[in-house]
């Protein structure tokens, strides 16, 4: 199990006095991990949007930024920023994984509507939101070339099993 981000005190948002921008393993594999995506997307990092992949990594989306995380290495891999809107709470936006079948090669696409409008996460700092949501969905695919059985390292691993990783945006 994998517990991802939080906070110490609760609250609408998060802030840099009770900000736990790590995460930890159960059974435990050591102490906390720093996480740079949690840290770098301040406010809105309270429950990123998360997926396994076919790689045995992670997909995570905070805020405006995207990573992949090894989880053997603890080593995060930016992606592009999500398109158009902040989709994790308080924004939060519908999401989904496409099915992963051998006729789309377990490309991995997942789907984004939704979210909120706003200009940066430095937006939310009242306790209502009075914003628009977004009309928007968003989906990023990851086209998987195929299971390996191992892994000797994650970057080799995402250039030769990831042919591509592309944002794309449809408006409703």
């Amino acid at each position: 199990m994998l517990q991802l981000g939080g906070c110490f005190f609760g609250g609408y948002v998060n802030d840099a006095n009770q900000d736990n921008p790590t995460y930890e393993f159960f059974p435990t594999r050591g102490g906390p991990i720093p996480s740079p995506i949690l840290q770098s997307t301040l406010p809105v990092n309270l429950f990123p949007l998360t997926w396994l992949l076919p790689s045995g990594n992670l997909l995570i989306q905070s805020g405006w930024n995207t990573v992949l995380l090894d989880l053997d290495t603890d080593t995060e891999t930016p992606l592009d920023d999500i398109p158009d809107a902040v989709r994790v709470y308080p924004a939060s936006a519908g999401t989904v994984m496409l099915p992963l079948t051998p006729a789309n090669n377990y490309t991995a696409t997942i789907l984004f509507c939704g979210g909120s409008n706003v200009p940066s996460a430095k937006t939310y700092v009242s306790s209502k939101m009075t914003m628009l949501s977004n009309s928007i969905c968003s989906f990023l695919q990851m086209a998987f070339k195929g299971f390996h059985p191992s892994k000797s390292s994650s970057i080799h691993f995402l250039r030769h099993y990831y042919s591509r990783c592309v944002w794309q945006v449809y408006k409703s």
